[in-house]
């Protein structure tokens, strides 16, 4: 149940979202996660008592809300018609009517046909605002009316297109912005283990909480770029990328570590296990010891399997995978010979490069290379892992 105040706060975090510059190039999805930290800022920080999906629901509940008082006085508002006796209800302004005849009035035009095929209108989303909110609403109309305008008339020709999807591009993550999160990360895991909540980072409670705790780390500008969903891919690839260099590191007969080869070998490593090397940048060993640091604490299944390796048949498959890792080691030099030196693009036989980097058990569960996108080299502190 939302109060008075709580209305008047998500009201104004979505009429600030709605009037910022780059509202039009956002979907839907986005500009209510935007309402969502906005009401954060409003609270000084604090986290909002209502989430992501209540959001959502009551911005629904709003619009149809505002929708259907707007065609009730537009459809029965007649006031040459208005006997000067006591007036029946459907002939009084909205505002004029009592609490329980606007329920009863919405709850019968919802069982209308019109109403049931053009709008699907519920009782339960049926929002009693009072006059004031509903002036706010109609602010709120406007500005989203003006959005989608914005948004057609920005639609790219063919011609353009390639151009303004690369100009939309965000940029690449800088070793600050992977700092920020890794802490966010952290100090959000820390937050929800003290609550007795599970320590899962896979629900969007976690999610939305990380990406708060992000960006008032990284302030304004990392709401210009980073959304949620991004925040939530680049922890993925940071995983995948310290799952990737954990089971390098464990592998029998290596010479050097991860973290003393030079960036040709690592980039090599990568392509070959990963099947691409697009965007790959370097981790060095203090972002390396804050990720297995979190992974452990997050006490999720990928990392229970992880541990799963002191078993007969964990250790042949392990083996198994390290032959192949060989073979595809020596057929990679090979190719490499045969090729100009100039070339950059390596096609390799994929039957021969089959390598699961996550754990044994996740070989039947889910295949396919590790997918990585734009980890940024951290240059802080050197500690070992």
């Amino acid at each position: 149940m939302w109060t008075r105040a709580e209305l008047l706060l998500l009201l104004r975090a979505w009429r600030a979202v709605l009037r910022s510059p780059n509202a039009h190039r956002e979907s839907s999805e986005e500009l209510e996660f935007r309402i969502y930290t906005r009401m954060a800022t409003l609270c000084e920080g604090e986290q909002p008592a209502k989430n992501t999906h209540a959001i959502h629901q009551q911005t629904k509940h709003l619009k149809r809300t505002f929708r259907f008082i707007s065609e009730y006085n537009q459809s029965h508002i007649a006031a040459a018609d208005v006997p000067e006796s006591q007036p029946e209800p459907q002939k009084l302004p909205w505002f004029a009517l009592s609490s329980q005849a606007r329920q009863e009035i919405f709850q019968s035009r919802k069982r209308q046909r019109q109403y049931r095929q053009k709008q699907q209108t519920r009782a339960r989303s049926f929002v009693d605002i009072d006059e004031h909110i509903y002036q706010e609403l109609a602010v709120i109309m406007k500005l989203m009316v003006l959005q989608i305008k914005k948004r057609n008339a920005m639609a790219p020709s063919s011609s353009s297109l390639s151009i303004s999807v690369a100009d939309s591009e965000p940029p690449p993550w800088t070793s600050a912005e992977l700092w920020k999160l890794l802490y966010a990360w952290g100090d959000v895991l820390e937050e929800m283990m003290a609550d007795g909540a599970p320590a899962t980072t896979d629900s969007a409670q976690f999610q939305a909480r990380l990406y708060l705790r992000f960006a008032s780390l990284s302030g304004e500008e990392a709401l210009s770029c980073r959304d949620e969903m991004s925040c939530r891919l680049q922890k993925r690839a940071l995983i995948s990328l310290y799952y990737l260099v954990a089971s390098y590191n464990d592998m029998r007969g290596i010479e050097k570590d991860w973290f003393s080869l030079s960036v040709a070998e690592k980039k090599r490593v990568f392509a070959l296990w990963n099947h691409r090397a697009e965007g790959f940048e370097m981790l060095d060993r203090g972002m390396f010891g804050m990720l297995a640091y979190l992974v452990k604490q997050e006490g999720g299944r990928d990392w229970q399997l992880q541990q799963q390796v002191d078993t007969p048949h964990s250790r042949s498959v392990r083996e198994a995978k390290q032959a192949k890792i060989e073979v595809a080691s020596q057929r990679f030099d090979e190719i490499e010979a045969k090729r100009p030196m100039q070339s950059e693009s390596i096609q390799l036989n994929e039957d021969a490069i089959i390598v699961d980097l996550v754990s044994d058990a996740a070989d039947d569960k889910s295949g396919g290379a590790v997918s990585y996108v734009g980890v940024g080299e951290s240059k802080g502190a050197q500690t070992k892992s």
